[in-house]
């Protein structure tokens, strides 16, 4: 059921991509000159997986405009292209020599989501010039927990990634990212905390306009062909999701 499920769901990414729906959404934006960024959430990059990641670097960089945070934060956009910020979450030792020479060689930079079992990976994170985002202490569900615990989840982390890296955090992934994983009131914690940015992983596009605390990511599979990994990037899932 599971394999029948996805099937179709590709089978209308397809069907939405080659009607032009996509295109003419984007080229509306582009005429509009209202920029479009779509945020990519990668986890672990495992041996096995390094070919094909380099290959979506390069896939990106060719029909996209990847951007870095520091250009995320100055609102350097691309109005004629969509724009793509990469990020990475959770704490994996594998980044060190899976990934962070593959964004070297592509001379990309990306936002990388810490919970405390990656605090010992700042430091190289920071050395190869990538970015630092918070993650929670424990990788909590936070509608799930107290408010005392979800108070230290958010605070704690992010006072300890700073005391590493001696530098301010201002972006924050909320663990697991689905409708289930955030609330107004773990908005309103990452917000006292003084984080600036809260992302989720729910596709879509994000605009100028869109809540920074609400921000969409795209979890995308190594595996997925090029065609449809166009497909997928240039809106044609959102319509389906």
């Amino acid at each position: 059921m599971k394999n029948f499920r996805y099937k179709l769901r590709n089978a209308l990414i397809f069907l939405t991509y080659y009607s032009g729906w996509p295109a003419l959404r984007a080229w509306f934006y582009h005429w509009r000159k209202i920029p479009l960024l779509r945020v990519i959430a990668f986890h672990e990059i495992k041996d096995h997986q390094v070919g094909n990641f380099q290959k979506q670097l390069i896939f990106l960089k060719k029909h996209f405009q990847v951007i870095s945070p520091n250009d995320f934060l100055a609102n350097n956009f691309s109005s004629q292209k969509i724009n793509f910020l990469l990020t990475f979450d959770d704490a994996y030792e594998s980044w060190l020599k899976n990934v962070l020479p593959a964004l070297k060689k592509e001379n990309l930079s990306a936002i990388f989501f810490l919970d405390n079992r990656g605090l010992p990976l700042v430091g190289a994170l920071q050395q190869a010039g990538q970015t630092i985002g918070g993650h929670t202490v424990g990788h909590s569900r936070l509608t799930k927990i107290s408010p005392d615990e979800l108070v230290f989840e958010i605070a704690e982390n992010k006072k300890q990634l700073e005391q590493i890296s001696g530098q301010p955090i201002v972006f924050f992934a909320y663990p697991f990212g689905d409708k289930q994983s955030f609330n107004q009131g773990v908005v309103d914690e990452v917000k006292k905390a003084g984080y600036q940015y809260g992302f989720t992983i729910l596709p879509d596009f994000n605009k100028l306009k869109t809540n920074h605390y609400l921000l969409h990511r795209d979890s995308v599979d190594l595996n997925w062909n090029k065609r449809f990994l166009n497909a997928w990037l240039s809106g044609a899932y959102d319509v389906w999701k």
